[in-house]
């Protein structure tokens, strides 16, 4: 939404459009979370009947590399993440992301949390839906000034895991903000280069 242009028109019309704005935000939320319910009763439901592994050899540790470029931005970041193998192919899970971020006239700090689901269609090929919850500060150092904004994201995607030998992979993922929310900080492609514990 263009706030420039927003200014410009009539107090009711702008209270107007921020309310749709809102509502489309949470209409995708509810999208989102009512999909990957179902994706995962979905295949809780086809796991086959068979002896199944301890809970320890089904939890999976690793991390992402954050990397995202786009207008005027640079953003770098880490992302631990703790999930559990559900059934052969797919995993949910936990984690935390931390990214700062670099813009033309001010730098950021992101701190959120998001919860994860990812669906192997092959060995190495892999599906990606995630939601995320996050907190940013912006720092104005030439005004010496702070300001905090929270946005929800829905990010999906997918990529690329290569084995490394064991039960440890290399990933490459590929992201997109669904929802862009007027406050979001991810406003192209997110590049995400990772490794996986436990696969």
């Amino acid at each position: 939404m263009n706030f420039q242009l927003l200014k410009k028109l009539p107090l009711d019309l702008q209270t107007f459009l921020v309310r749709k704005d809102r509502d489309i935000c949470v209409m995708k939320s509810i999208v989102l979370i009512c999909s990957s319910l179902f994706i995962l009763s979905m295949a809780w439901g086809q796991e086959k009947e068979k002896e199944r592994a301890p809970w320890k050899d089904k939890i999976v540790l690793g991390g992402d590399v954050i990397l995202s470029f786009g207008t005027n931005a640079t953003q770098i970041g880490l992302s631990p993440l703790v999930g559990y193998r559900l059934t052969d192919r797919l995993v949910s899970g936990i984690g935390m992301t931390y990214i700062y971020g670099s813009f033309r006239d001010y730098e950021s700090n992101l701190f959120g949390l998001r919860q994860f689901n990812r669906y192997f269609v092959t060995d190495e090929i892999f599906l990606h839906a995630e939601f995320e919850q996050s907190s940013y500060v912006f720092n104005f150092p030439l005004d010496r000034e702070s300001v905090r904004y929270d946005f929800p994201a829905i990010l999906v995607g997918g990529g690329y895991q290569s084995s490394l030998g064991g039960r440890s992979g290399i990933s490459i993922t590929v992201l997109y903000d669904i929802l862009q929310d007027r406050n979001s900080l991810y406003n192209g492609p997110i590049f995400r280069g990772g490794f996986m514990f436990g696969i």
